[in-house]
């Protein structure tokens, strides 16, 4: 009984998706008849499509272009970085030296000031300890010599007059501006 009941609630489900699917399919067939009008929109909405769809290529083209100029720009930046970083980097071993240098120069600064610094000591020092000794010199004298006064050295030879030399007189000379002014080349 319970499989008779089954199969009958089976069979009028089965009923009523038939008569659902034939509805559905006669209206179907009704807006398709109606619907002889409607092609044209769709062509003309088919037609607006491809237009939106190439200014759409169009628009990704353009922004494919702006992408690559945009590596490029950030491949210049990053290169202009690459570029100041060495400089940077430069500059910093450049310091790091100019440091080392004036520590080097300071120590050899303190080293030399010490070094003074004891030398006025130990001078200091020997002062005092000459003082003490009642400045006593530090090499013994040297013996004094004495010699005997120089005679008087002997009257200079006096020469008498020069005699005059008197040369004779020539007669002038005489030449022309050209003379004067040519130059003779051998």
């Amino acid at each position: 009984a319970n499989e008779e009941r089954e199969k009958r609630e089976a069979a009028e489900a089965a009923k009523r998706k038939a008569a659902e699917a034939e509805r559905k399919a006669s209206e179907a067939l009704k807006a398709a008849q109606a619907g002889g009008g409607d092609a044209a929109k769709w062509k003309q909405a088919e037609e607006e499509a491809e237009v939106k769809e190439r200014k759409a290529e169009g628009e990704a083209v353009k922004a494919d272009q702006e992408r690559e100029k945009m590596r490029g720009q950030a491949k210049a930046v990053l290169q202009a970085l690459d570029v100041a970083r060495a400089e940077r980097k430069e500059a910093m071993n450049e310091l790091k030296e100019e440091t080392a240098a004036r520590k080097k120069a300071e120590a050899a600064r303190i080293k030399a000031e010490e070094a003074l610094k004891e030398k006025d000591e130990k001078k200091e020092d020997l002062d005092e300890k000459e003082e003490k000794e009642g400045a006593a010199p530090k090499a013994p004298a040297l013996p004094t010599i004495s010699l005997p006064p120089m005679p008087p050295l002997p009257a200079m030879v006096t020469l008498g007059p020069l005699p005059t030399l008197t040369l004779p007189t020539m007669a002038p000379l005489e030449f022309s501006v050209a003379q004067a002014t040519e130059v003779k080349v051998k």
